[in-house]
């Protein structure tokens, strides 16, 4: 998608008649996978549900529009950051909520 807008202005946008701004392409990503995000996240029995699975989406837009125009240190510093929280989150969460895995059974049921 990145690499298809930056290509459309570079054909149609220096010059001519037609005004073409590149930028819009963030912003609808951001709107739309702000959209799903929001989407997905769950208040249920007082808890939140996916908002790290909402932000990692949001990431993993903002990592292909990076990859699209080329912007590879970003890239890298985004996806190791990505798999650092990734895993460090994973690790809180079974640590401290072990009851609340799909597929356990609670602690309390016979």
């Amino acid at each position: 998608m990145t690499i298809a807008v930056i290509a459309l202005y570079l054909q149609f946008g220096h010059g001519g008649a037609m005004r073409m701004d590149p930028l819009r392409i963030f912003e609808a990503t951001g709107a739309f996978v702000g959209f799903l995000g929001a989407g997905l996240i769950i208040f249920a029995r007082g808890k939140l549900h996916n908002l790290t699975t909402a932000a990692h989406l949001w990431l993993t837009a903002v990592i292909g529009v990076a990859c699209g125009a080329g912007l590879w240190p970003l890239v890298a510093v985004c996806a190791a950051a990505s798999v650092t929280m990734l895993t460090a989150l994973a690790w809180i969460e079974g640590s401290w909520s072990r009851d609340r895995r799909i597929g356990e059974q609670h602690r309390d049921a016979p």
